[in-house]
């Protein structure tokens, strides 16, 4: 624990180590740098307090009925998206997946953000879920109020292998939506 190494371990030069910090991923060179301005000013007043611009979140999962907002920080880079609740952000940015459960968007419940969600250059989106939830038709994923950029979805994975009822599925965007448009299985009557 830092203590230990605080108290214990004495660094070439007479200094200690007193603060340490980890982190589960590899850091950005951004979030290198304002790292290491904010440790400079907090430890040896250097500087003026960095203020920091841009958050990354691996997930951000916001339940049926929860709002979320993202204030403070510009812009924040997001990995996936998860859930059926609200976001207020002024963009989310290099979104590169999307989870929901399967139920709920077959109930209409789907994800809402107020802002602009920008996608990263390729994008999974996963249905979980089991069981014959869906009727045929469109049923929203995902909608930005600020609009959505960079969606291409000749680089985007759809993963529906929880349900055995689709008999076919394509992702598209209707406005400010992105709509997974389902077709289930089952006899199909074609009348001339």
């Amino acid at each position: 624990y830092v203590n230990s190494i605080q108290g214990d371990r004495q660094m070439n030069g007479g200094a200690y180590v007193g603060e340490q910090i980890a982190f589960s991923r590899t850091l950005t060179t951004k979030e290198r740098e304002y790292l290491m301005k904010s440790l400079m000013y907090k430890w040896f007043e250097v500087g003026e307090e960095p203020v920091w611009t841009n958050a990354y979140f691996s997930t951000v999962s916001v339940a049926k009925g929860a709002a979320l907002t993202l204030t403070g920080a510009a812009d924040p880079i997001v990995d996936t998206l998860d859930g059926a609740g609200a976001i207020t952000a002024n963009e989310l940015r290099g979104v590169a997946a999307i989870s929901a459960d399967g139920e709920a968007v077959a109930a209409g419940d789907h994800l809402t953000v107020d802002g602009k969600v920008t996608f990263g250059d390729a994008v999974t989106v996963t249905i979980s879920g089991s069981g014959k939830v869906f009727e045929a038709g469109d049923h929203v994923i995902l909608e930005a109020t600020g609009g959505l950029e960079n969606v291409d979805f000749e680089n985007w994975t759809c993963d529906t292998s929880a349900f055995s009822d689709l008999r076919s599925y394509t992702l598209k965007q209707v406005g400010n939506a992105i709509v997974l448009r389902v077709e289930c299985k089952g006899a199909v009557l074609i009348v001339r």
